[in-house]
């Protein structure tokens, strides 16, 4: 009949929907997975990354900390004899504190750099986290559809239901 038919129909289109949904479902589980994996991995290793920088940068703001006061102070022991002993070498020491200077600035232009590659890494870990924001938003968006089609899903068993009811109610 034609109530048979269309149950039989409805009977497929509710199983071709539980297909999709379940396809829909591993899509999501999958996505879900895949974005906690990779935001975990970005998260550590941008975490790495900024330790890293920030103890190299340590490290070498105190070696050359310690070597600049070593070396200052070696320079201002050998500036004083010299000064007593030799009068006329006064401009040589000067240029010889000059250079020093010189490198000092050259040791505070490695500090600023690598202070700007912390900013620089700062700056990765943001956008990673936008990007892991953007999966998050996708993610939702995909629950969302699974969530309407559970709800198309729903009508049509009550349609089928329905025609059920009617059905038996013909046959009586």
């Amino acid at each position: 009949t034609s109530l048979g038919r269309r149950s039989k129909k409805m009977d497929a289109d509710i199983e071709e929907q539980r297909r999709v949904i379940a396809e829909h479902d591993r899509n999501v589980m999958a996505i879900r997975t895949d974005f906690e994996v990779r935001s975990k991995a970005v998260r550590e290793e941008t975490e790495n990354r900024v330790s890293r920088s920030e103890t190299e940068c340590d490290q070498k703001i105190e070696t050359a900390k310690r070597d600049l006061m070593i070396e200052r102070e070696r320079e201002r022991g050998d500036m004083k004899e010299q000064i007593e002993r030799y009068q006329s070498e006064t401009e040589a020491m000067a240029l010889k504190v000059a250079e020093r200077d010189a490198q000092y600035r050259g040791l505070q232009d490695t500090i600023q750099e690598g202070k700007y590659q912390i900013d620089n890494e700062k700056h990765c870990r943001e956008r990673a986290e936008a990007s892991l924001r953007s999966v998050e938003e996708r993610v939702k968006s995909a629950e969302d559809r699974l969530a309407a089609m559970h709800g198309e899903l729903s009508s049509v068993k009550q349609d089928r239901d329905s025609l059920a009811t009617a059905a038996r109610a013909a046959a009586l």
